[in-house]
């Protein structure tokens, strides 16, 4: 059985006494004064960097890895269903989702 340190349990009990509503939406209110955070942009860099500094903060050790790769920015992304009635659903389409044919499919 492993023994959980002394420093890891204090860093545990700044976390709990740290938690408050006040505290929360505050970390959200500036997550979603970001705006949209996509791959690659400058808005990802300031939300990950926001969670560096936070938990830094908390006495925690922080590794960022960043990496080249290809990422795609979808314009829009939608979801059309026929049956039993026409409905058509607008959505935020995810970064490496694959593009649906300009047809569309379908399925039974």
């Amino acid at each position: 059985m492993s023994r959980i340190s002394e420093k890891t349990l204090q860093m545990e009990k700044r976390a709990h006494e740290n938690v408050s509503p006040d505290n929360l939406k505050a970390h959200i209110d500036y997550l979603c004064s970001l705006g949209e955070k996509l791959a690659g942009t400058e808005e990802e860099a300031k939300a990950c960097q926001y969670f560096v500094d936070k938990l830094t903060e908390a006495g925690m050790e922080t590794t960022v890895h960043e990496f080249e790769s290809y990422i795609s920015h979808p314009v829009s992304a939608s979801f059309s269903t026929y049956f039993p009635k026409k409905l058509d659903i607008e959505g935020v389409g995810v970064s490496f989702g694959v593009s649906t044919p300009e047809n569309g499919f379908s399925g039974e």
